[in-house]
């Protein structure tokens, strides 16, 4: 069946290549031959197979093949027929290989100018290269300058906040003085209840004595009524000594509530004189960094547009040189196109 199937193939291979042979004038490559089996017969025969069928081919087609008189007078007719026709195509070819002459210089001429072009575009370059080297270290300088704006930016403010730590540590020192007088203002009165306590005390318990003694010496009371019993003075006295103490530290308290509140008033005025100055501060820097970044962005842009020009320029002159060259039409001679008399009787 193998055996079968390959004959069947190079008897296939034969027919097309003499098929192809008549209709084009040249022999099937053996690449087209299996291009063929594949797409019309979806065929895959072995290589070997169709490489023998296509030389046993060409071997039919080197065979001399025997000719009689009239074929051979017809060929001689046949040559001295094309004879003139062979003649003009020899002369085209020369036109042509003339056209291509003028072709090539017309190349060579191009590519001088192309040439000439490509120099004009480094020399443009390199002026770009070095306009952008000196945007490049101008925007360097600009980011050292920024940089030093930032240093002494943050140096700034770390004087702020030194400020402000040092005017909450006096308003913390203050708060602490408030709260020592308020504690001994606490127990000051804390010991004036206690003596009031005594006191009252003092006087409940004598009082019964007193009554007594009153009505046992109603006699002398009138004479004794400036005297007074040493505890009445003692205590009157204590009672006095606690009011004036209270008085004293009544207006102690208050001595130092209005000195921290004055204490607390400046610290709050230097503080917000410390943070607006500080605003003022960064305000200021960052302006003057936004009036730097402005000419840097405007020298930058100004480079940027003379760049942009000069590559536009550049890429007008290589297309209008392209459309030149593109524009140039080559002229055949006459010789080669057919004369009307030949055309009409082909």
């Amino acid at each position: 069946m193998n055996e079968e199937l390959r004959t069947d193939n190079a008897t296939i291979a034969t027919e097309q290549l003499a098929k192809h042979r008549a209709a084009t004038g040249a022999v099937m490559t053996l690449l087209d031959l299996q291009r063929w089996f594949a797409d019309e017969l979806k065929r895959r025969p072995s290589t070997s197979t169709l490489a023998k069928a296509r030389k046993a081919f060409l071997e039919t087609l080197k065979a001399p093949d025997p000719k009689t008189d009239e074929m051979r007078a017809f060929e001689r007719a046949f040559a001295a027929a094309i004879a003139p026709y062979r003649e003009r195509a020899e002369a085209a070819e020369r036109g042509e290989q003339d056209a291509l002459k003028a072709a090539d210089t017309a190349v060579a001429s191009a590519d001088q100018a192309l040439l000439v072009a490509q120099q004009r575009f480094e020399v443009l370059l390199a002026d770009a290269v070095k306009k952008a080297d000196e945007a490049e270290l101008m925007r360097k300088a600009a980011g050292e300058a920024t940089e030093r704006a930032i240093g002494s930016l943050s140096a700034r403010l770390d004087t702020a906040n030194q400020t402000l730590s040092q005017a909450l540590s006096r308003e913390a020192t203050a708060e602490a003085q408030r709260d020592g007088a308020l504690a001994e203002a606490i127990n000051l009165r804390g010991r004036l209840e206690k003596a009031l306590a005594e006191t009252r005390r003092l006087i409940e318990t004598h009082a019964e004595e007193m009554k007594a003694e009153r009505a046992r010496s109603d006699a002398r009371e009138t004479r004794a009524s400036e005297q007074m019993s040493e505890t009445t003075k003692h205590w009157a006295a204590h009672v006095t000594t606690l009011r004036t103490e209270l008085s004293e530290l009544t207006r102690k308290l208050a001595g130092a509530e209005t000195a921290l509140l004055a204490e607390k008033a400046d610290h709050e005025k230097a503080l917000v004189r410390a943070r607006q100055e500080s605003i003022n501060a960064v305000s200021d820097e960052i302006k003057r960094l936004s009036d730097v970044l402005g000419g840097v962005n405007a020298l930058y842009n100004t480079h940027l547009g003379s760049v942009r020009s000069q590559v536009e320029a550049l890429n007008d002159a290589v297309l209008s040189l392209v459309q030149q060259i593109d524009a140039k039409t080559i002229n055949l001679p006459e010789a080669l196109q057919p004369p009307a008399a030949d055309a009409a009787k082909k």
